[in-house]
């Protein structure tokens, strides 16, 4: 695929209020893509998975760059 969005909303009870957000481009397979640490601004590949752990390993991530694969990235927090 080309790439998609995914966002994270609030309950009815509290309006549905978009918390957080994330729109990307084609991603390249076998990788994840998040952010590092957990709840920071910028955006990673990782290259090795932790599960529901959280990502810890800055030798196993590598910045996020728009330019190197093509693709860029809309957050909404």
């Amino acid at each position: 695929k080309d790439g998609e969005s995914v966002a994270l909303y609030d309950t009815d009870a509290r309006s549905n209020k978009q918390l957080d957000g994330v729109a990307f481009g084609r991603q390249k397979g076998d990788r994840s893509f998040g952010r590092f640490p957990d709840a920071a601004d910028e955006l990673y590949y990782i290259w090795e998975p932790t599960g529901a752990a959280p990502t810890y390993a800055p030798a196993a991530i590598r910045r996020y760059d728009g330019r190197r694969t093509g693709s860029g990235v809309d957050m909404t927090l």
